[in-house]
């Protein structure tokens, strides 16, 4: 009996000891040291502190979305056709229809002018061509390439005048007319101040941008293809 009062004894010393020497006890479930309010205080400040710094950094160097992202922005292809046209500004018209990039710079068509500024702007393979035929339908080596991209261009067929159009037609669309009407293909770039439509276009007189052509304001339109927001 007397062993074992001395054994209790000890273990209860022990177990004394070993919580006074051990940070948090050693028998605490919590596994850490007691700290008091105003050090759980600081801590919880300074991890708030840093919380913060981190937003503002994300926030500084994430792209920030703007409305602009939203609109539609043609500038590339107007860029595009305004550069084709100085490009193209000796050529001489001739037949050029395949529309070859490298020989449209001295000879073409309107089919060339405006093929290889599509060429340029990327949106359709290099040294192939579209334009209205007698079908009225889009045609040319480019023709099932546009068909199949769908989120670059819209294409149809609406058998009406500009003036129809208005209200309708897009600035920046590509418009042609087949045999019928006198064919031609050019890029409708909005009514003047009369009310006559303006293109942009490429003929036997050279290459003109936003030229007046008030001939063509009774003509009906056989094909349309606008470039869609996606592609650019």
């Amino acid at each position: 009996m007397l062993e074992i009062v001395i054994g209790l004894v000890a273990y209860a010393a022990l177990y004394v000891g070993a919580q006074f020497l051990l940070p948090g006890g050693h028998f605490n479930d919590s596994g850490c040291s007691i700290i008091s309010d105003e050090e759980l205080a600081q801590i919880r400040a300074e991890e708030k502190a840093k919380q913060q710094e981190a937003n503002k950094n994300t926030s500084q160097t994430s792209p920030t979305k703007t409305k602009k992202d939203n609109k539609t922005d043609l500038s590339k292809w107007f860029g595009a056709m305004k550069t084709q046209l100085d490009y193209m500004k000796n050529a001489k018209y001739g037949a050029n229809y395949k529309s070859n990039f490298e020989r449209a710079k001295t000879d073409g068509t309107c089919i060339t002018y405006v093929s290889t500024s599509l060429q340029r702007l990327g949106v359709i393979p290099k040294n192939t061509y579209v334009w209205a035929g007698e079908s009225s339908k889009l045609t040319g080596t480019a023709a099932s390439h546009i068909n199949n991209h769908k989120d670059t261009f819209y294409v149809f067929y609406p058998h009406k005048s500009v003036k129809q159009l208005k209200g309708t037609l897009k600035v920046g669309d590509i418009v042609g007319w087949n045999s019928h009407n006198g064919n031609h293909i050019m890029v409708f770039m909005g009514f003047n101040e009369k009310g006559n439509p303006i293109f942009n276009s490429w003929g036997s007189a050279g290459g003109k941008y936003k030229k007046e052509y008030s001939y063509y304001a009774d003509r009906k339109i056989d094909m349309v293809i606008r470039l869609k927001k996606t592609s650019l």
